[in-house]
């Protein structure tokens, strides 16, 4: 696992344990809150979500990083998966931010604190992500978040049951 631990004012990001698994598990079994930002529409077990951390931990382009607030708390408020992909680009796999922490600036913080930091010290210029063409509230995030769409796929996978279209999202750091 890219070994990630950064912090400014508002949040601090670093790898997530299994110490906290117990509560990204919740996240990921609340299908109706969270199916897409993980890609999961139905409930996955502990050992589920330990294999994925496993996967990520042998692998040195993968990261799966906890955002905590940084106000003495340090209390995980959402998570941050990705990996990098060629020499100088990023993948966002997935971000999630506790419904009460949304739209309180938590989330673009994580963002910025994550590009500025992998862009001085892996030369990271170009972040990519894949976002469900009906997550409105995903898009709209992601667009103010300085993304663009780079390209649209109809019906490229299954969730829930049907086929669905997905968007690819671009940025420059």
């Amino acid at each position: 696992m890219y070994h990630i631990d950064m912090a400014n004012s508002k949040v601090q990001i670093k790898n997530i344990t299994v110490n906290e698994l117990p509560v990204i598990l919740k996240w990921y079994n609340n299908s109706l809150e969270f199916k897409y930002a993980t890609g999961i529409d139905k409930p996955v077990s502990y050992k589920f979500l330990y294999l994925k951390l496993i996967e990520t931990a042998i692998s040195s382009e993968d990261f799966f990083a906890g955002i905590f607030l940084n106000n003495g708390s340090c209390k995980i408020v959402g998570i941050i998966k990705g990996c990098f992909k060629e020499k100088n680009k990023l993948w966002i796999n997935s971000i999630v931010l506790e419904p009460e922490y949304r739209n309180m600036g938590y989330g673009t913080e994580a963002i910025k604190l994550l590009f500025a930091r992998l862009k001085n010290i892996k030369g990271i210029c170009h972040a990519y992500l894949s976002v469900m063409e009906e997550n409105k509230r995903g898009i709209d995030f992601w667009k103010k978040n300085g993304f663009t769409v780079f390209r649209k796929y109809k019906k490229s996978f299954n969730f829930e049951g049907s086929r669905v279209g997905a968007v690819i999202m671009h940025r420059s750091i």
